[in-house]
C-alpha cells in the first residue's frame, strides 16, 4: 500500500474526472473510484488543489484536513492516477528530472486518444462535419502555434541561449498554416471561407493557454512541449504515413486535408522536433531548482486538458445537425461539451 508523509508532492493525472458530493464517483482512462462519507468529503476538499504540485503538509493548510487522513484517502489511487513526484522535482540533476518528465508527459498525452473524437475518427464514424471541422480548428491552431511562438521570444529577454533557441523554433514553425488552406481547399472549401473564419471557444482556449505562459513564463512554457511532440519515442515517417492512409480510406473525402495534416506531421519529424527547447535547458544547466521543475510540470499537466477541450469542442459542436462549417468571424458558436 502506498505511504505518504507531510513532504510528498503529488498531482493527479489531468484525465480524472469526477461528480457528485455526497457520493464521489472518480474515473480515469484505466480505472473506477467510488468515495463516500467522511472519504468523500475530504476528496471533494483536496480535489481542487490536486491539479497543481502540491505536498500534503500544504494541502492540509488549504483544506484543514489533516495529512493523515489524506493519505488515508489519496493512497486509494493508482501510481498513474495520483502521481508521486517528490523524488523528480527535487532531483539532483536535471537528466533524472528529464527522464521523469518525459514519462509523464507520454502518459499524459496517451490519454488525450481516450476521448470521443479520436475513438471514432480511427473508427470511421465521424460525420463530414466533423473531419473538414477539424480541418479548420487545426488552421486556427496552426495560427495560434504562431502566436505563441511569437510571444516566447518576445517575453524571453533574461535569457541569450534561451531566446536563441526559441527564434530559431519560431522560424521553423511559422506560417504552417498554409499547409492547412492548401488541404481545405482541396477539400472543396473556399480559401476566402476559412480565412474569415472564427475558431469555436475551445480552439481559442487552447491557444489562449499557450499564449499566456509564454508571455509571463518562459521555462513553465518550455514545459509544455514534452506533451505537444508526444511520443518520445517510435514515431517515424513511416507510422506518419500509415496513419494518415487509414483516415484518407475512411474519409476519401478529406484526403487533401489528411495529406496536409500528414506533411505537418512528417516535418516536425524531418525538423527533429521530437527534441525539444527544454532539452537544450537541461543539457546547459546541472540541476533545476525546485521552483522551476514544478513550474514546468504545473504547465505540462495543462495541455492535455486544454487539448483534450479542444478534441471535444470539434467532436460535439460539428456533430450538431445545425452546425455551421465555416462561421464568419463574430458569429457565436459553443461547442457543447460534456465531461470537463
Amino acid at each position: 500500500m502506498r505511504t505518504f508523509h507531510p513532504e510528498s508532492t503529488i498531482v493527479i493525472s489531468p484525465h480524472v474526472r469526477s461528480r457528485g458530493t455526497t457520493t464521489v464517483f472518480v474515473k480515469s482512462p484505466s480505472a473506477r473510484y467510488r468515495f463516500s462519507g467522511d472519504s468523500a468529503r475530504v476528496l471533494t476538499a483536496a480535489l481542487p488543489f490536486l491539479r497543481q504540485c502540491v505536498t500534503l503538509a500544504e494541502l492540509e493548510l488549504q483544506t484543514s484536513v489533516p495529512v493523515d487522513s489524506l493519505s488515508a484517502v489519496l493512497r486509494a489511487f493508482t501510481n498513474d492516477d495520483l502521481v508521486d513526484v517528490t523524488d523528480t522535482v527535487s532531483a539532483s540533476d536535471s537528466g533524472r528530472f528529464m527522464a521523469d518528465y518525459f514519462r509523464l508527459c507520454d502518459a499524459w498525452a496517451l490519454d488525450v486518444f481516450e476521448g470521443p473524437f479520436w475513438r471514432n475518427m480511427f473508427a470511421g464514424k465521424c460525420t463530414r462535419l466533423q473531419v473538414l471541422g477539424w480541418g479548420i480548428e487545426f488552421y486556427h491552431r496552426t495560427l495560434g502555434a504562431d502566436e505563441h511562438n511569437d510571444l516566447s521570444v518576445k517575453y524571453c529577454v533574461e535569457d541569450a541561449d534561451i531566446h536563441a533557441w526559441l527564434t530559431e523554433h519560431f522560424s521553423e514553425e511559422y506560417g504552417h498554416g498554409s499547409m492547412f488552406l492548401h488541404g481545405l481547399r482541396a477539400c472543396g472549401l473556399s480559401e476566402a471561407d476559412v480565412l474569415g473564419s472564427e475558431p469555436l471557444q475551445t480552439t481559442g482556449d487552447l491557444i489562449a493557454y499557450f499564449n499566456q505562459l509564454a508571455a509571463t513564463d518562459t521555462v513553465a512554457y518550455l514545459g509544455c512541449y514534452g506533451i505537444m511532440h508526444s511520443p518520445r519515442v517510435g514515431q517515424t515517417a513511416k507510422r506518419v504515413d500509415e496513419q494518415f492512409a487509414v483516415l484518407a480510406e475512411l474519409y476519401p473525402y478529406a484526403c487533401g486535408l489528411m495529406e496536409a495534416i500528414r506533411q505537418h506531421a512528417s516535418l516536425d519529424l524531418d525538423l527533429g522536433h521530437d527534441s525539444i527547447v527544454l532539452e537544450k535547458l537541461a543539457a546547459r544547466e546541472t540541476e533545476f531548482t525546485r521552483d522551476e521543475s514544478i513550474r514546468i510540470l504545473n504547465a505540462a499537466w495543462g495541455v492535455p486538458g486544454a487539448f483534450s477541450r479542444y478534441f471535444n469542442g470539434i467532436y460535439h459542436y460539428y456533430g450538431q445537425p445545425e452546425a455551421k462549417l465555416i462561421r464568419p468571424r463574430s458569429t457565436p458558436a459553443v461547442a457543447r461539451v460534456s465531461g470537463d
